[in-house]
């Protein structure tokens, strides 16, 4: 979906296995919104039972500045008030995942 992600979220009558939300690093006022609480409540009430919210934002694989730490964290905080179980992948892009249900994550190296 290439609409406005709040409005189409709040206006969805349908409810979702998962949702991925591809969207630019909040570092403007016009993306900060697609990043808060508000948000995520909408999305919690759009998720089916078991289902997951993911998306990701800017990361380093071995030193994180004060600035993308602060995001980083600010953005684990907002999504654990809303949503009973999440996650931070850390990496060059660090993946958040968020649900109703604990998931485990399996990382097989080959």
């Amino acid at each position: 979906v290439t609409a406005d992600p709040r409005h189409y979220v709040r206006n969805s009558g349908q409810q979702y296995d998962a949702v991925l939300m591809d969207l630019p690093v909040p570092f403007s006022l016009q993306a900060n919104r697609n990043f808060a609480i508000e948000f995520y409540r909408s999305v919690k009430e759009h998720l089916a039972p078991g289902g997951v919210f993911s998306f990701r934002l800017p990361g380093a694989e071995n030193l994180v500045s004060a600035a993308n730490g602060l995001m980083l964290a600010t953005t684990g905080q907002s999504l654990r008030a809303v949503f009973p179980q999440a996650a931070a992948v850390p990496g060059s892009s660090v993946v958040f995942l968020a649900g109703d249900r604990p998931f485990r994550l399996d990382i097989i190296p080959e």
